[in-house]
């Protein structure tokens, strides 16, 4: 009963619509619609259904997927719709879809978003080297600028002026703001 309640919004029907239509009390099938969804917020399209397809909400450069989408992909799963039918709900292909449930399955094959999400996170993290810290040529120009007073952006400025297409002799203005508020283990001043 459930999982024509599901369908029937999929395709296009309001809840209490498709409650009346299965003949369910609407608390009913909204509770059934939470717990289906995982999280995933009931988008309701101008006649009463779901919006078909989900506009995707794909991280920032959208190359990533979110925790929204992620969360769609597990209720998909559990819904047992097909990898392109979610991939259409949240506008991305079926290989999307594939590649992110063969990664980030548990041990017991079930998709879990909120595992899946904290795994890609970590996958993607990179830890890189303070470019202040590994390099101390570039340290100790921007030490001594810093000694006469000078901006964290008129530092970078000059530094971009003065190294040309040379990327390792310049350094932005957040870099260096991040080295004297946030970077309290590496220490660049001595």
């Amino acid at each position: 009963m459930r999982e024509r309640f599901v369908g029937l919004v999929l395709a296009g029907e309001s809840v209490s619509s498709a409650g009346r239509l299965l003949g369910v009390p609407v608390p009913t099938v909204e509770r059934w619609w939470k717990a289906a969804a995982v999280g995933v917020p009931l988008r309701k399209g101008r006649r009463g259904g779901l919006v078909e397809p989900l506009p995707p909400s794909h991280g920032k450069s959208g190359r990533y997927l979110s925790d929204a989408d992620r969360a769609v992909i597990q209720a998909g799963l559990a819904w047992q719709l097909t990898l392109a039918e979610i991939g259409a709900m949240i506008g991305r292909d079926k290989s999307v879809i594939s590649r992110e449930v063969r990664r980030n399955r548990g041990a017991d094959g079930v998709y879990r978003a909120a595992l899946a999400d904290r795994a890609a996170a970590a996958k993607r993290r990179r830890p890189k080297p303070f470019k202040l810290a590994a390099n101390p040529q570039l340290r100790a120009r921007v030490e001594a600028w810093m000694g006469d007073g000078w901006s964290p952006g008129l530092i970078a400025w000059m530094l971009a002026v003065t190294a040309g297409e040379d990327q390792t002799g310049r350094v932005s203005h957040e870099t260096i703001y991040r080295a004297l508020y946030v970077q309290e283990p590496v220490k660049w001043f001595v």
